[in-house]
């Protein structure tokens, strides 16, 4: 995930297995911190929801396109803010 090459990213946001562990969290947090390539940047973000098991019918249509926006939002407070509201679902 961390790999210069920009398919290479992608391809390991898609392909990661949607496992919650500290590890796959972390790699994809870190991808949507830094992530400068849209589409990589998007499969980390649909990855990293997976994990948590949030989908627009599982969490109230707000809630998702909080956290939808928040991961993809220039603004890295907006992330963070993003990143405990995921947290706080998954207690």
């Amino acid at each position: 995930m961390s790999s210069p090459d920009r398919r290479l990213r992608e391809k390991a946001a898609y392909y990661v297995p949607a496992v919650f562990s500290d590890e796959t969290k972390s790699a994809l947090e870190g991808m949507i911190r830094t992530e400068t390539e849209r589409l990589a940047r998007i499969h980390a973000v649909n990855k990293l929801l997976e994990c948590y098991g949030v989908t627009e019918a599982s969490v109230d249509e707000d809630t998702y396109r909080s956290i939808y926006r928040g991961l993809h939002s220039e603004d890295l407070a907006d992330k963070e803010r993003a990143f405990k509201q995921l947290d706080q679902l998954y207690e």
